[in-house]
């Protein structure tokens, strides 16, 4: 049965310094586009996430109307969804059968929303969240968008070929080039904020989740504007099913149902808004004079004209001078161009000399499109007669829901406060880090946290010696080159890891057995969290990111429970009569199973995730460390130690086998490292490569430095117990 795990129903305010709220306000106060852009750019600050949490709280309360009534059950929610699709869909059908042309523009209109697809599932799966039905239904959904299905390319990259079918070859979303070339409006661009913002808060939020997943792909605007992929029915009834399921047995009485509810009631007024957005600007626009739309191609490319068209003056002053100027007005442009000798034809019979410089074997030919050129050509033969320009009206809806919000969101009243310069305890520190969403402020010394951790690493790099002295790592510095990094790990493998393979000379009792697999629990309860943070959306063309995330992924079991390493390791405990709240319950903080001394690894670990794009070197090498260890004796002889007690074996099993160092994730974790090392060369040369070698040498360090100091456990374990000694690393 799917439910709602702990985190999500956790309705505490939640906590954030006392400098974030100002951050938070100074970002609402953007332009919406503006807004749009810091969201792609930043998934790391404080005042991003109170941003994020004020905008979710305002939509949801303004759209619809708090006092409005909610459907009572999952078949009156349905129906509702159900109608508002053949509503948009009808007047979508209409405009595209008028005007075949419309698809491209709607296209572009819609470009913010679409590339935007399935954000709101990126911190689904989480320390927090895990191991939950539910979660991992949703991240199942995410991974299909990220990875594809076997023979069948990923969403995104499908959505991208959508565009270029229809002539549209947008920059990407990291792009700060993309929100001018998508000319999308107000309700675009809010709309794409909103769903970026619940990508910030996948366990808080995770009611209101699950009902815009569902939402989404039941409305299917996507498919109504640029045609349905061929899995888009499959998405569309795994979501349905997914939502009825949730809640089948209770219905309107579930936890969690006046939320998901209210949340796609939301996108569906979102959506409707915004396709209502995208038709009046396609009749304004059809309906605008020429000039207007010259106005337009020219603010398009302007920007990259550069000095490309030498001395060539318009109105006495250069192009060049012309379009640099931070104050260029392409309308003004237009006018005095029209008059010019340029676009003024001396014999009527012949094409101007810019119509001439546009086509083929001219020095423009190729800059604009089919399109543009249709319109530029009959502006042309219209320059005998000119027309009066007029500024283009505003193309955004007069009026509509999304005026309440933004004229509700200043007097968001904000949130509680949390004031500390120092970590709390470990067991507290650890607490808020898994529930990050509860307590962000906790971030600034999560980030010093894990600079401490990276600072103590780097004395490692030097160390002296020959690396016999190193157990199961080996992080001093060498040189970078492609063979001189395969080269180090097949000596680590071969040497210190395969090498050193007896049988036990020395069976421990189970006790010991049990009290060992403690001392690793901690680590393995966040399995994968180093990465869970990995290829969000802007990032996740990078390979480095989607071999991070591909590892994350199969961590997570793809979505499948009884494949979860979480849900494995909780198989292991409870084999030993070891049963352990959930990581992210107040509970956990007073278990006394586990040592106190076994946190830093985690507390480390956890900082870490929190900047994925700060400790992006960092991570890969930190992961690279993480997945070669445990290969070899030291997983086989646990794997010996359970068997020969009866514990289950199934997390040590997996692990020895997904890790693997021929095809596993050790070899796709070292392949990751140089494959970016080398893109890194290609785009920014040699120095720069050097520093991001040593950057990411020292996340790989990072990991040693827990791992080389590992004591053994005493010969007569304290358990239960919270002191003792303990090894500081927990192998995944």
């Amino acid at each position: 049965m799917l439910s709602f795990p702990f985190a999500c129903l956790d309705t505490a305010p939640p906590r954030f310094s006392p400098d974030a709220q100002a951050q938070g306000r100074a970002l609402l106060a953007l332009p919406p586009a503006q807004l749009f852009r810091r969201f792609v750019t930043d998934k790391e600050s404080e005042g991003m996430r109170w941003a994020a949490l004020a905008l979710i709280e305002t939509v949801l309360d303004q759209i619809p109307p708090r006092d409005a009534p909610l459907p009572d059950s999952v078949a009156a929610l349905d129906e509702r969804l159900r109608a508002r699709r053949a509503d948009l869909g009808q007047r979508l059908h209409a405009v595209l059968e008028r005007d075949g042309r419309a698809r491209r523009e709607l296209l572009r209109e819609r470009a913010p929303v679409r590339a935007l697809s399935g954000v709101w599932l990126e911190s689904v799966s989480q320390p927090a969240t895990q191991p939950a039905p539910l979660v991992n239904r949703l991240f199942r959904a995410r991974c299909l968008d990220q990875q594809g299905a076997p023979g069948r390319q990923p969403q995104w990259q499908r959505h991208h070929h959508v565009l270029l079918d229809n002539g549209l070859a947008l920059p990407e979303l990291a792009d700060p080039a993309f929100e001018r070339a998508c000319l999308a409006d107000t309700a675009s661009w809010l709309q794409a904020c909103f769903l970026q913002s619940l990508a910030l808060y996948g366990a808080r939020c995770l009611p209101e989740i699950a009902g815009v997943h569902w939402a989404f792909h039941a409305l299917a605007v996507d498919a109504a504007v640029g045609g349905p992929l061929d899995d888009d029915a499959a998405a569309r009834d795994d979501a349905a099913e997914m939502f009825q399921t949730l809640f089948a047995q209770h219905g309107s009485a579930t936890p969690g149902w006046p939320r998901a509810a209210r949340a796609a009631l939301a996108l569906a007024e979102l959506e409707s808004l915004q396709v209502q957005a995208m038709l009046t600007r396609l009749c304004r626009q059809a309906r605008r004079n020429l000039d207007e739309r010259v106005a337009e191609i020219v603010a398009r490319h302007a920007p990259y004209a550069g000095k490309q068209h030498g001395k060539v003056k318009v109105d006495g002053e250069t192009l060049a001078d012309r379009f640099a100027s931070p104050d260029f007005d392409p309308h003004a442009f237009v006018r005095a161009f029209k008059a010019s000798p340029y676009v003024r034809a001396r014999d009527p019979r012949q094409p101007c000399r810019f119509m001439g410089a546009i086509q083929f074997g001219g020095p423009m030919f190729g800059v604009f499109d089919a399109d543009e050129t249709m319109t530029l050509q009959a502006w042309s033969l219209q320059a005998a007669s000119p027309e009066t320009l007029q500024p283009p009206a505003n193309h955004d809806m007069p009026q509509t829901a999304w005026d309440a919000v933004l004229t509700a969101l200043p007097a968001h009243p904000g949130f509680d406060t949390l004031a500390e310069t120092v970590a709390p305890a470990p067991r507290q520190f650890f607490h808020r880090l898994v529930n990050i969403e509860q307590f962000p402020a906790v971030l600034p010394l999560a980030r010093t946290y894990a600079e401490q951790g990276l600072s103590a690493a780097a004395a490692l790099l030097h160390a002296p010696g020959d690396g016999s002295a190193w157990r199961h790592t080996d992080a001093r510095a060498f040189p970078y080159t492609r063979d001189a990094l395969y080269a180090r790990f097949d000596a680590i493998y071969h040497d210190k890891l395969l090498g050193p393979i007896a049988p036990l000379a020395e069976m421990p009792d189970a006790e010991e057995v049990v009290f060992t697999q403690k001392t690793f629990a901690l680590g393995n309860l966040i399995d994968g969290a180093w990465a869970y943070r990995s290829a969000l959306r802007g990032r996740h063309l990078r390979a480095a990111d989607r071999a991070l995330f591909a590892i994350y992924a199969d961590e997570m079991g793809q979505g499948d429970v009884a494949q979860n390493h979480i849900q494995l390791i909780h198989q292991v405990l409870r084999s030993m009569d070891v049963h352990l709240p959930h990581i992210a319950s107040p509970d956990f903080i007073e278990q006394e199973e586990l040592l106190d001394e076994i946190y830093p690894f985690a507390l480390y670990q956890l900082c870490l995730a929190q900047f994925p794009d700060s400790y992006r070197p960092e991570i890969l090498g930190f992961n690279l460390g993480i997945e070669m260890f445990g290969l070899g004796e030291l997983r086989l002889h646990e794997i010996e130690k359970l068997r020969r007690w009866g514990y289950d074996t199934a997390y040590e099993v997996t692990h020895l086998s997904i890790d693997n160092y021929g095809s596993g994730h050790a070899r796709s974790s070292l392949d990751a490292v140089a494959d970016h090392l080398d893109q890194v060369v290609l785009s920014l040369g040699p120095e720069s490569a050097a520093q991001e070698w040593r950057r990411i040498w020292t996340g790989y360090a990072s990991f040693a430095q827990f791992v080389e100091r590992m004591p053994t456990p005493p010969a007569a374990p304290q358990s239960p117990a919270r002191t003792g000694h303990a090894p500081l690393h927990a192998p995944a």
